[in-house]
């Protein structure tokens, strides 16, 4: 991996830093190629990352459930949530019932704000291990990893929705006893299709 290096001009404190790659060039990345997909080091970025994205996760869930079981707050609102349930399906009127209701309502509600502030402190412990054990650059690796994760699962949602879009049109065609030749033609088709209002679609 590159070192960074830096130019400083001036003798006083105004002077100006510089921090870049040697070789580097404009529009040229290291992990990823002009049409997206990851480059050898992206590959192995992205293994890295996925890598370090579990043990991380594995300990701030660890972390959040030890303290969850010593916070008495958390651990009353989770018995008053119960306690309202209870309540609730054994009530025989509506008054007792909304009662309930409100009252697992402040219990639950109280139960998530303990819960996300130990989620929270959990992730900081969970990122200071990890920084520690495999250095500084580890939760960019994991940064980089959840960001293609998640290009990948958006072309997959993205694709699946055209594939049904086409099918539901290929089918309404069918059933209109037309045919439609292609993607190309499906698309062209449901295109014609939304701008016709008269259309059952």
């Amino acid at each position: 991996m590159g070192k960074y290096y830096s130019v400083n001009y001036g003798k006083d404190k105004n002077s100006l830093m510089h921090y870049g790659i040697p070789n580097m060039r404009w529009g040229k990345r290291r992990f990823q190629n002009e049409d997206g997909s990851l480059t050898p080091e992206g590959k192995e970025r992205y293994s890295r990352g996925k890598e370090y994205s579990r043990e991380r996760d594995r300990i701030a869930d660890e972390k959040r459930d030890r303290l969850l079981e010593k916070d008495g707050e958390y651990q009353k609102a989770k018995r008053e949530s119960d306690e309202a349930s209870d309540e609730y399906n054994s009530a025989e009127d509506s008054d007792t019932r909304e009662r309930a209701m409100y009252r697992k309502g402040q219990a639950d509600a109280e139960a998530k704000r303990r819960y996300d502030k130990a989620t929270e402190r959990a992730m900081k412990h969970a990122n200071s291990v990890i920084t520690k054990k495999y250095g500084d650059k580890a939760l960019s690796d994991i940064d980089h990893y959840k960001t293609e994760s998640e290009k990948k699962f958006n072309k997959f949602v993205g694709g699946t929705l055209l594939a049904l879009s086409v099918a539901a049109i290929g089918a309404y065609a069918v059933g209109e006893h037309r045919k439609v030749a292609s993607m190309k033609a499906a698309n062209r088709q449901l295109h014609d299709y939304v701008r016709n209002a008269n259309h059952r679609f």
